[in-house]
C-alpha cells in the first residue's frame, strides 16, 4: 500500500499538482455535501 502511495506521489508531482491544495479543496467540498 505505501508503494502506490508514493507512486501516486511522484505521478502528481510529474503532473504538477499541488496535493495541499486539491486535498484543502476536496476536504471543503466533502464538509458542504449533503449526505444522505
Amino acid at each position: 500500500l505505501a508503494d502506490v502511495f508514493l507512486y501516486l506521489l511522484q505521478i502528481a508531482s510529474l503532473a504538477e499538482i499541488d496535493l495541499e491544495k486539491v486535498t484543502l479543496e476536496k476536504l471543503e467540498k466533502n464538509y458542504q455535501r449533503k449526505w444522505k
